[in-house]
């Protein structure tokens, strides 16, 4: 298919970098599954012989870990028996909190599909609803310090809520627009929803997994030095990134399988089965820059909380000078960590619908990002503020029922109940993120598709394709009308009746604006089937030709 002559033409007046990314995106198609190939490999047997090693060091201290456990039960001189029931039933009510919030998940999709502006007022003035509520009822405590509280919280949550609604009312029709085209490719495929558990699940349990060996390490090296001290900040540093890398591969996995998906539903390529092939490439060919990608986050991420650590200890050195150093420093790694996860974001759309390597997506993702000016339409765009809302709505309908179902079948224990609330809370956030997160990546993939073809989103939803391009377009002028204002116009609705002639059959194709001889353009026929034609030579804007087909 080849890029559209005038984006080409405009990447490559744009600069360097731009030029680059013209060139990956003109040599690869979008979904061409045929030509992908292993990017960053490298990478990916590292991350393998890390999770090799990881699961090595478990095995091998978990019987210091296992008798550490024994000891603390015996201290505590706990039943066996009984604490095999807590146990039984803790896992019953997380279970149960799970199942709760994935429940919710789907009928929060399913309100989405048929009254989203609802469905983003609710989750959007949740937080300042909550506060309100929270600060009355502490106001009606009685204690003085209470009032004072409450009274903090419900003008908190007065100013929250009128910036939600001065602010942010406009966007809600555009958000609207998007969430209501992911959640209709979702319901096509509804298996997205459960890759991205899936995901979120391994995320959490590689996160157990370096727990428990972090834990067995502890044990053993503390009982040889008879003390507890906090690590030296090089061990620190090697542990949270090994931490961080492993949940960012797995959640990133997923992430990719959805934009894949997304992807291929754009460019019409949908056709089969997407989803397992959208999950082949992100666990094959394009897993080695998924794991480039996240370790590079792991790793600002993992010197982000090494100054923090080192920060603690100054401050408790009383080194005032060392604390202000390091916490300017922790501050500016910490922007840095978020500009770099917010643009990852973009550059997996690539490594999913083109299968290139990281540093090559992020190429071609900041040349289409910064040509169309997709920031606009990022920041007009309230998709993540509705998942994360609706996430913590949702969870708290988990939590309930894991309190419920401790309830029904332990001991009324206040430490025991205290940790299911806070386990059921946190499976219950995860389920409830997992299952709305297709929401943002499929968004985030109509983002940075858009940028490349426009046209593909103007013939399957015009409405949202029109919304796009009243924020997204820094083109020149002829360029913004041929591609974008009059997409539908001059690309569909241009080819007339069909005329019968000898040869066969024509479409009569009216030339539209910015666009000159020789150039090719897409144009959909009667029946529907869209073509590529070449405007004849001598044939300008306004003038028609005809093309056989």
């Amino acid at each position: 298919m080849g890029l559209d002559p005038r984006l080409r033409r405009g990447l490559l007046e744009a600069g360097s970098e731009s030029s680059s990314g013209c060139a990956l995106l003109d040599e690869f198609e979008p979904c061409d599954d045929a030509r992908r190939g292993c990017r960053d490999a490298p990478w990916a047997v590292a991350f393998c012989l890390l999770v090799v090693g990881v699961c090595h060091t478990a095995i091998s201290y978990s019987g210091e870990v296992f008798e550490a456990a024994t000891n603390a039960r015996g201290h505590r001189q706990e039943d066996p028996v009984e604490a095999a029931e807590v146990y039984k039933t803790l896992l019953i009510a997380i279970f149960g909190a799970a199942t709760a919030s994935f429940c919710g998940g789907l009928l929060f999709l399913e309100v989405a599909k048929r009254n989203a502006p609802c469905l983003c007022w609710t989750a959007l003035m949740m937080g300042p609803a909550s506060l309100i509520i929270t600060g009355m009822v502490m106001i009606l405590s009685g204690t003085a310090l209470n009032m004072m509280l409450g009274l903090c919280l419900f003008c908190l949550g007065v100013c929250y809520g009128s910036c939600v609604i001065c602010c942010w009312s406009h966007l809600i029709p555009f958000t609207t627009l998007l969430i209501q085209t992911a959640v209709h490719v979702m319901r096509q495929h509804p298996f997205t929803i459960i890759i991205s558990i899936v995901g979120a699940f391994l995320a959490v349990s590689w996160s157990l997994l370096c727990a428990f060996t972090c834990f067995g390490i502890y044990t053993v090296h503390s009982t040889d030095r008879g003390h507890s001290s906090r690590p030296d900040a090089p061990l620190y540093f090697i542990q949270c990134v090994v931490f961080m890398w492993g949940s960012m591969v797995a959640a990133n996995t997923a992430q990719v399988a959805c934009c894949g998906l997304f992807g291929r539903w754009y460019f019409g390529k949908d056709q089969g089965s997407p989803v397992s092939q959208s999950l082949k490439a992100a666990l094959t060919t394009s897993f080695g820059s998924i794991c480039f990608g996240s370790f590079i986050v792991a790793f600002i991420r993992a010197l982000e909380f090494t100054l923090k650590q080192m920060r603690q200890s100054a401050q408790e050195e009383g080194n005032i000078v060392m604390c202000i150093v390091l916490c300017i420093i922790e501050s500016l790694v910490a922007c840095i960590g978020d500009i770099i996860e917010w643009f990852n974001e973009f550059a997996y759309v690539q490594c999913a619908v083109r299968g290139l390597g990281f540093l090559d997506s992020a190429r071609a993702t900041y040349a289409l990002c910064t040509f169309s000016n997709c920031t606009m339409i990022c920041a007009d765009s309230l998709v993540s503020s509705v998942v994360v809302l609706g996430s913590v709505t949702i969870s708290l309908l988990g939590t309930g029922t894991a309190w419920m179902l401790f309830k029904m079948f332990a001991s009324d224990h206040p430490l025991r109940l205290a940790l299911c609330t806070s386990l059921g809370f946190f499976v219950s956030f995860v389920t409830a993120r997992a299952t709305l997160q297709p929401l943002q990546s499929g968004v985030t993939a109509m983002v940075v598709c858009w940028a490349e073809n426009p046209g593909g989103l103007a013939r399957t939803r015009p409405e949202l394709a029109r919304e796009f391009a009243k924020r997204g377009s820094c083109w020149e002028d002829d360029v913004a009308t041929a591609s974008l204002r009059t997409s539908v116009d001059a690309r569909t609705l241009q080819a007339v009746e069909m005329q019968s002639v000898p040869e066969g059959r024509q479409l009569a194709i009216t030339v539209p604006p910015g666009v000159g001889p020789g150039e090719t353009m897409q144009v959909t026929s009667p029946e529907g089937q869209l073509l590529q034609v070449q405007v004849p030579p001598g044939c300008g804007p306004g003038q028609q030709f005809f093309a056989a087909y």
